[in-house]
This record gives C-alpha cells, structure tokens and sequence, in this order.
C-alpha cells in the first residue's frame, strides 16, 4: 500500500531514517508523497470541526490519505522509524481556511507521535512546553514566551514532519491570515505511545 503514496526513497531506507531520527524528536521529510498523489481527496465533503472557542477548521476523514496514515502498513512504518509500539491513533486530511480557522494551543495527556504533510505552503505549527506542571491543559499560551517554543515550522509543501511530543507538551496552528495566498491544507496523524516502551519488530 505504501508504494502508492510514498517516495520509494522512504520505503527503502528505513533503517537509515531510524539512526538519523536517533535521539532527537523531530525529523523532516522532503518529497514525501508522490506527485500524483498531492491533490488526493481535496475535492470530497468537508466537516467543520470545533467547538470554535478552542478550534475551527475542516476535516476529511474518509478519503485515501487518511486511510493511509490509519493504515497498519502506515503505523508499521512508523513504529520501524521511531522504535516505539503505537497504541491509538487519530488521522484526517484537514483545510485551515484563509481569514478563518485555527487551533488553539492544547496538550495530552500521553506522549504522541505527531507526523504531518502540508499540501500547501502556508500555515505555522508550534509545539511549546506547558506553563507548568499543574497547567498541562492550558488552552491559551503567552504569544511572547519564545523560550518555551519546542519546536516550530512553517508548512512547506509535501515536506513531511516528524515530532515525538511528550505528555503535557502543548500544540497549535497559528491563524491563517487573511493575506495569505491560499488555505492551509495538510494531513495530520497523532498516534499514542509510551515512551518508556520500544517496539519489538519481527524479522
């Protein structure tokens, strides 16, 4: 399955991926899809998620890039990569809306595997660290603390991206402004783990 969504050089180097992923929590991945599959699914009914005083966007979630990062082919994968067992997942290919949508900043309660595509080449994602240890769920975050930044990127499209967020560490994406070209359209996976466990692999 993989073969029809995927660059061949991620099929093939897995292991190489794994050792460059090493001790770090994020990694990139250029060219993730294949060209013929860039515009899969835009065109399908779109759901408005909410509730709008924590998020506002669009989802797909029935459509053939989000069957694939639901996939077991897909989750094998990762779990190959990052070493560790997956123990619930979410996906959807999501529209951020110029002038409209949004996430405010949240966090859960268990250490994830977040893997996202941007189709488009617009839109920031941020990963911060929460307040502190009894504010893990905080829904807000103060726009001038750069030192709790994690880790944050702006969408580059078809350039997949990698993160391994710990319990607490908290997630958004930044308003799409108005004056931007076009929405923000992506695919987004968050799979559950547990850090302290690693993945077994057969064979």
């Amino acid at each position: 399955m993989l073969g029809r969504f995927l660059n061949p050089k991620y099929l093939s180097g897995r292991e190489q991926l794994a050792e460059e992923l090493g001790h770090q929590s994020t990694l990139a991945f250029p060219d993730f899809f294949l060209p013929s599959v860039i515009t899969s699914g835009q065109r399908e009914t779109w759901e408005v998620q909410g509730p709008a005083h924590r998020q506002r966007y669009l989802l797909q979630s029935k459509n053939q890039l989000s069957e694939l990062f639901a996939s077991e082919s897909f989750r094998r994968w990762l779990q190959e990569i990052t070493q560790y067992t997956i123990l619930s997942q979410r996906s959807g290919l999501r529209k951020f809306r110029k002038g409209s949508d949004y996430t405010l900043a949240t966090a859960q309660d268990v250490a994830t595997i977040d893997f996202c595509v941007p189709l488009t080449s617009v839109g920031l994602e941020t990963f911060i660290a929460p307040a502190d240890a009894e504010d893990q769920d905080a829904e807000t975050y103060d726009r001038t603390d750069a030192a709790a930044i994690i880790h944050q990127e702006s969408a580059m499209a078809n350039v997949g991206r990698l993160v391994i967020r710990g319990a607490g560490v908290l997630k958004f994406v930044g308003y799409i402004h108005s004056s931007y070209e076009t929405d923000r359209i992506d695919v987004e996976g968050t799979y559950g783990i547990d850090l302290e466990e690693e993945v077994m692999m057969e064979g």
